[in-house]
């Protein structure tokens, strides 16, 4: 029965690692977030260095992932894997959007009135407050511009929690 297994990579080697494990027939996984630094969207690992490959332990030969170009180690215990919960993959496999990437703000929770902060668009650097969720990409804010409470819809890559 195929499990879900972690494997360790050398640093900034995860695509490196993640490419060749596929060339080799295991199935892996590495989950994504976009993130804004300096007014550019860069596309961040959630888990860096780690990567989920799934193989069945008594039919596959995963010993060979241990030897694969860009992993450093998988994760064991007395040399053998450990398993990681299917359930747990399932349901950060929920979270990603149809690009494959994972929207943070529907992992940590956001409530009405919640200080957020503007990091890119034309009201770039402006505090606000969380009004509701429209949709998975789109949020509901108000910001205080000019005087005047503005209802406005911005991108949730365009927003971050303020600090």
């Amino acid at each position: 029965m195929k499990r879900w297994y972690l494997v360790y990579s050398h640093f900034n080697q995860e695509s490196k690692a993640e490419e060749h494990l596929l060339n080799q027939k295991f199935e892996c996984i590495s989950f994504k977030t976009i993130k804004n630094k300096k007014g550019k969207k860069e596309i961040s690992l959630i888990f860096p260095r780690y990567l989920f490959v799934s193989f069945d332990i008594g039919k596959d030969n995963w010993q060979k992932i241990s030897y694969t170009r860009g992993v450093k180690s998988l994760i064991s215990s007395n040399t053998i894997p450990i398993p990681i919960p299917t359930k747990v993959i399932d349901n950060i496999k929920l979270l990603q959007s149809k690009s494959g990437v994972i929207n943070p703000f529907q992992v940590f929770p956001l409530y009405k009135g919640k200080k957020i902060k503007i990091i890119d668009g034309p009201f770039k650097g402006k505090e606000c407050s969380f009004l509701k969720m429209n949709s998975k990409e789109r949020v509901l804010v108000l910001l205080n511009f000019l005087g005047n409470i503005l209802k406005i819809l911005i991108p949730n890559e365009y927003i971050d929690i303020a600090a």
